[in-house]
């Protein structure tokens, strides 16, 4: 694998990010703790990189959509919590990670949440406004304890959704499945999906 030099900077629990130059890499974190499945693979993801420095990890707080509709006016979000930050960097992202464990066949309740806070963006797409910043590369990394594909199917659909809205194209399908009796550090198919995106993708 080649060697990459990257600095990657740890804004909150649910949002990380990842610059090489001009180039960013937005992490969307739906993990609900620390040192768990989802997190071995983000740290497979992050830990491929030479250099990396990372500040300490705060609780977000990021509120669902309250459906007030303000965004029909001029498809922003009113709402002043950490979300502003998510909707600043996603602009500027040239590759984005959606990674959350399954939870009762879905996404985990934080990036829910932030699914309903990008309502703002498809307000725009519906009023034709410009996309959410260049066509981007993405990958989803999802976890379930279940060993079923359908499992994660819903979810799936979920979070491409939630990545289309990001003008993510065609991104890379990480799902790690089975993990209540097999931890993903021995998930092979799924370390060497990530491995091959370390190597495909130019950050």
């Amino acid at each position: 694998m080649s060697s990459k030099k990257l600095h990657y900077f740890v804004f909150f629990a649910t949002l990380f990010l990842v610059s090489k130059l001009d180039k960013k890499v937005l992490i969307l974190d739906g993990r609900l703790r620390q040192g768990g499945n989802t997190d071995f693979l983000l740290q497979r993801l992050l830990n491929n990189f030479d250099n990396a420095v990372g500040a300490s990890i705060a609780r977000t707080q990021i509120f669902a959509c309250t459906n007030c509709e303000a965004c029909l006016s001029n498809s922003k979000c009113i709402i002043n919590d950490d979300m502003q930050t998510i909707y600043h960097q996603a602009k500027t992202a040239d590759f984005v990670v959606l990674a959350s464990p399954i939870i009762f066949g879905n996404l985990s309740g934080r990036i829910i949440d932030i699914l309903s806070r990008l309502q703002c963006y498809f307000k725009g797409e519906f009023n034709k406004l410009p996309k959410v910043g260049k066509v981007k590369q993405g990958a989803i990394i999802l976890i379930a304890g279940g060993s079923s594909n359908n499992d994660v199917e819903f979810a799936l659909k979920t979070a491409k959704l939630l990545l289309k809205i990001l003008n993510v194209e065609n991104p890379t399908i990480i799902a790690s499945l089975n993990t209540d009796k097999v931890p993903t550090s021995q998930d092979k198919e799924a370390i060497e999906t990530i491995d091959k995106l370390l190597n495909s993708v130019e950050l």
